[in-house]
């Protein structure tokens, strides 16, 4: 058996004599430190949205994997990629949908690359008029797969714009 390092529990509570040592103190708020690595946080290697007849929205701060699986049948998924994508980062979402709606937003300057076998249905890219100059940050989304009777909508635009006419699920509630 593995012990857990000293720092990872919390300090233990008096005995009634004054020694220390026994029961360690249970603290609620208490979390082990984070684990990092060169860039950062963590991400786990991957994710995995499954969606049918359904609607799935990730919006604000989420646990992003670096690949994200989504199988969606007569579905909806949004996800709002803005606050949690690090530059620098490459991010890849893998697709098998059927009769259903992919809605993603990145942060301007991102590098989007669809490849998407889209049979009836489309795939696309819009980047914001306010978006259009933006440096690139040297992230990169690879959105790969399939698609029938489906249609995947990539749009780039800055956090805390007004987002147009059925974007507006961005917005923080």
């Amino acid at each position: 058996m593995t012990q857990r390092p000293q720092d990872d529990q919390p300090p233990p509570l008096p005995r009634p004599d004054g020694v220390s040592g026994g029961i360690p103190e249970v603290i609620p708020s208490y979390q082990p430190p984070a684990r990092a690595g060169a860039g950062g946080a963590v991400r786990e290697p991957q994710d995995r949205i499954d969606t049918y007849f359904g609607q799935v929205d990730r919006i604000g701060r989420f646990p992003l994997a670096r690949e994200t699986r989504v199988n969606a049948g007569m579905s909806t998924v949004r996800l709002d990629l803005r606050e949690v994508i690090a530059p620098g980062e490459t991010i890849e979402i893998r697709l098998a949908m059927w009769m259903s709606n992919l809605r993603l937003v990145v942060p301007p300057g991102t590098e989007v690359a669809l490849q998407v076998n889209a049979s009836m249905g489309g795939a696309r890219l819009e980047v914001d008029a306010k978006a259009q100059g933006a440096p690139p940050t040297g992230t990169r989304v690879v959105i790969s797969g399939w698609s029938t009777m489906s249609d995947v909508r990539v749009r780039a635009f800055a956090l805390g714009t007004k987002p147009r006419s059925g974007w507006r699920w961005t917005r923080p509630k």
